[in-house]
């Protein structure tokens, strides 16, 4: 696949794929910067026998929708059980923010409510710390309503369960 190619695009790619979803370890050092990643993943599908033959984007496209979702659900529940304490929902910024799909897989995977915020939250970061730089006097609560009013956001209610697919993942 060459070229840049959105959202949507990849979405129905990932719609192509027929079958049980193939699933990889996401956080497994083989994916943190191979020189092809899309190689990688089909490779590690055809290793554990969940593809075959030539390599079949709408099958790499939905196990890393899919994979991405349930690892997010995996640190999420690992942190509940960590912190002892458990959330009704959880915040999601950055580039994968915009990618609604991306967003409701993890809200029905993880079984809370998804609400997205920033896209740039790196920069609404260093922003925050130069108003309290300037401002010493406001709260961290005042600097994210200040941020906040600035910022897009969309709610993901949790949908179908995603409970078998998540101790499938949590296998790898």
């Amino acid at each position: 696949m060459k070229g840049n190619i959105g959202w949507e695009e990849l979405n129905s790619l990932g719609d192509r794929h027929e079958g049980i979803v193939p699933l990889f370890p996401v956080n497994d050092t083989s994916f943190f910067n191979p020189v092809h990643m899309s190689d990688e993943i089909w490779n590690y599908f055809v290793k554990t026998g969940q593809a075959s033959g030539e390599k079949d984007w709408g099958t790499i496209i939905c196990g890393f929708q899919n994979s991405m979702a349930l690892s997010f659900a995996s640190v999420i529940q690992d942190l509940e059980e960590i912190s002892g304490k458990k959330k009704d929902t959880v915040y999601m910024v950055g580039g994968g923010s915009r990618n609604a799909r991306l967003c409701q897989m993890t809200a029905d995977a993880a079984g809370k409510r998804v609400v997205t915020g920033g896209k740039e939250s790196t920069s609404l970061g260093n922003l925050g710390a130069q108003l309290k730089y300037f401002e010493p006097d406001l709260t961290v609560r005042e600097i994210r309503s200040l941020l906040g009013k600035g910022i897009e956001s969309t709610t993901y209610c949790r949908g179908k369960d995603s409970g078998e697919a998540l101790k499938r993942y949590q296998k790898l």
